[in-house]
C-alpha cells in the first residue's frame, strides 16, 4: 500500500518546517549545541483576536444575558423592528429617559415604610426569554448600579424600564 500525503493547506494547516542540515562535527572536539528549530509565529486565539478587536471601539464590552418576560421581550424585539435599532439602543435609551422615574418610584416607596421591602413588584409572567447583549463597560456599571439603587436585579430593572418606554 502506498502512501498517500493528503494536501491541508485549505485548510489553514501549516507545514513542517524543514529540518536544518547536520552541522558537521566541531574539530574542536566540544560538543556542538543542538540545533535549533524556527519558531512559527503562534495564531492568535479566537478570545485574543475578539479581545483585540473590541479594544479599539472605546471602552471594553462584556456581554450579558438577561432574562425578560415573554411579553416584554416580543415587545423590544417588535421595536427593534420596527425602528431599525438595535436592541442595546432601545435598551439604553430607555434608560437614559426612565431611571429618573423609576428611582423617584423607589425613593417615595422607601420614604412611606421602613421595612426595606422591594419597592417594584412585577406579577408573575408565564415564561421568559433569554436576550444577549454587548455592552460597554461603562452602560453596564451604570445599569447595575441603578438596579442595585432601585433593589432589583439587572434583568428586572431592564424590563422595568423597556414596560414604560412601550408604554409611552
Amino acid at each position: 500500500m502506498s502512501e498517500r500525503r493528503r494536501n491541508l493547506s485549505g485548510f489553514g494547516a501549516v507545514p513542517k518546517p524543514p529540518r536544518p542540515a547536520a552541522q558537521p562535527p566541531d574539530p574542536s572536539g566540544s560538543p556542538a549545541p543542538p540545533p535549533v528549530a524556527p519558531q512559527r509565529p503562534s495564531a492568535p486565539t479566537p478570545r485574543a483576536r475578539r479581545s483585540s478587536a473590541l479594544a479599539g471601539r472605546g471602552s471594553p464590552k462584556k456581554r450579558i444575558t438577561l432574562s425578560l418576560p415573554v411579553e416584554t421581550a416580543a415587545r423590544l424585539k417588535e421595536m427593534s423592528q420596527e425602528s431599525g435599532r438595535y436592541y442595546l439602543d432601545l435598551i439604553l435609551d430607555a434608560f437614559i429617559h426612565g431611571q429618573d422615574e423609576i428611582q423617584a418610584e423607589v425613593d417615595s416607596v422607601l420614604a412611606s415604610t421602613d421595612l426595606g421591602l422591594r419597592p417594584l413588584r412585577r406579577r408573575a409572567a408565564p415564561g421568559r426569554v433569554q436576550v444577549a447583549l454587548l455592552i460597554p463597560r461603562s452602560d453596564l456599571d451604570s445599569l447595575d448600579e441603578a438596579a442595585t439603587a432601585a433593589r432589583l436585579d439587572r434583568s428586572g430593572y431592564v424590563a422595568e424600564l423597556l414596560d414604560r418606554a412601550g408604554s409611552s
